[in-house]
């Protein structure tokens, strides 16, 4: 093989690295994720407004698994977004500069790093660095969503008023039906 072999033409632009959590695919999983996220809470909700709850909650242990569960599984996907929030952090100054020339001041010196993410997210949005914009909201939203979630299912008993309620009649006919 030729040392020609190696070298890409002219008129071709090679391919640079991009990390495993900033290309396209993870990209898109996470946004599905959230997605179905945002439906599933809309449909429990849903769920709990009209029937005065999601499920029975019986056994005294499950109580655990639906208030501490929630938050689990919200720093599992933080844990899992954070890479996505460092790399876009530092490579926007790489992104603005591949993008042609411009000053130091406001590519290679600007740092969304260091700062608290509510300063780099009011920064990128004031110098409108999107990536950056998207990337720090999501963390914020995340977090968020790991301090509320503890408290967004609670074990409760609830007195129902509706005597025409279908819940209440999908009760009544399956006690029916078990003490036969």
């Amino acid at each position: 093989m030729a040392q020609t072999d190696l070298v890409p033409p002219c008129n071709e632009r090679p391919l640079l690295w991009t990390r495993l959590f900033l290309r396209r695919p993870v990209l898109v999983v996470f946004n599905a994720l959230f997605t179905s996220l945002m439906i599933l809470l809309a449909v429990l909700f849903f769920l709990s407004s009209r029937d005065q709850r999601i499920a029975p909650v019986n056994n005294p242990k499950l109580h655990y698994l639906w208030v501490y569960g929630p938050t689990a599984i919200f720093t599992v996907i933080a844990a899992l977004w954070a890479p996505v929030d460092y790399w876009t952090k530092q490579l926007i100054p790489w992104v603005l500069m591949a993008r042609g020339s411009v000053p130091a001041e406001t590519s290679l010196l600007v740092d969304y790093i260091s700062p608290l993410n509510l300063v780099s997210l009011y920064r990128s949005l004031r110098r409108k660095h999107w990536m950056v914009f998207y990337a720090v909201s999501g963390t914020l939203v995340l977090q968020f969503a790991i301090v509320i979630s503890s408290s967004l299912f609670i074990s409760a008993q609830v007195t129902i008023h509706h005597q025409n309620d279908k819940f209440l009649r999908r009760i009544h006919s399956r006690r029916k039906s078990s003490l036969r």
